[in-house]
Protein backbone atom coordinates (compact mmCIF):
# COMPACT_ATOMS: atom_id res chain seq x y z
CA UNK A 1 0.00 0.00 0.00
CA UNK A 2 1.32 3.41 -0.96
CA UNK A 3 1.25 6.15 1.65
CA UNK A 4 0.32 9.47 0.05
CA UNK A 5 0.95 12.78 1.78
CA UNK A 6 -0.80 15.80 0.30
CA UNK A 7 2.00 18.12 1.42
CA UNK A 8 1.79 21.88 1.72
CA UNK A 9 1.64 24.65 -0.88
CA UNK A 10 5.32 25.43 -0.12
CA UNK A 11 6.41 21.94 -1.21
CA UNK A 12 7.81 22.25 -4.72
CA UNK A 13 9.25 18.75 -5.14
CA UNK A 14 7.84 15.31 -4.33
CA UNK A 15 9.59 13.50 -1.51
CA UNK A 16 10.12 9.91 -0.57
CA UNK A 17 8.12 8.86 2.49
CA UNK A 18 9.66 5.42 2.93
CA UNK A 19 12.23 3.17 1.35
CA UNK A 20 15.31 1.03 1.86
CA UNK A 21 17.80 3.85 1.49
CA UNK A 22 19.13 6.64 -0.61
CA UNK A 23 19.87 6.18 -4.27
CA UNK A 24 23.50 6.35 -5.45
CA UNK A 25 24.67 9.90 -6.20
CA UNK A 26 24.89 11.06 -9.81
CA UNK A 27 28.32 10.38 -11.28
CA UNK A 28 29.26 8.14 -8.38
CA UNK A 29 29.83 4.97 -10.37
CA UNK A 30 26.32 3.52 -9.99
CA UNK A 31 25.49 0.81 -7.46
CA UNK A 32 29.04 -0.61 -7.40
CA UNK A 33 30.62 2.82 -6.88
CA UNK A 34 28.10 3.56 -4.15
CA UNK A 35 28.92 0.30 -2.35
CA UNK A 36 32.64 1.06 -2.54
CA UNK A 37 32.06 4.57 -1.21
CA UNK A 38 30.05 3.21 1.74
CA UNK A 39 32.74 0.61 2.44
CA UNK A 40 35.43 3.30 2.49
CA UNK A 41 33.33 5.31 4.94
CA UNK A 42 32.80 2.30 7.21
CA UNK A 43 36.33 0.87 7.07
CA UNK A 44 38.20 4.14 7.41
CA UNK A 45 40.96 5.95 5.58
CA UNK A 46 43.24 2.92 5.14
CA UNK A 47 40.94 1.57 2.40
CA UNK A 48 41.65 4.56 0.16
CA UNK A 49 45.26 5.26 1.15
CA UNK A 50 46.94 6.18 -2.17
CA UNK A 51 50.25 4.49 -1.30
CA UNK A 52 48.48 1.25 -0.38
CA UNK A 53 46.33 1.35 -3.52
CA UNK A 54 49.42 1.93 -5.71
CA UNK A 55 51.35 -0.89 -4.04
CA UNK A 56 48.39 -3.25 -4.49
CA UNK A 57 48.02 -2.37 -8.17
CA UNK A 58 51.74 -2.93 -8.76
CA UNK A 59 51.64 -6.26 -6.91
CA UNK A 60 48.62 -7.41 -8.92
CA UNK A 61 50.36 -6.35 -12.13
CA UNK A 62 53.46 -8.38 -11.27
CA UNK A 63 51.58 -11.49 -10.19
CA UNK A 64 49.15 -11.54 -13.12
CA UNK A 65 51.48 -10.67 -15.97
CA UNK A 66 52.65 -13.35 -18.35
Amino acid sequence: MLDVDAGTPEDRQPRCLAGRGAAPPEGGGGPRGSRLMLKRQQEGAWVSDPALVEATVQWLGMTHSE
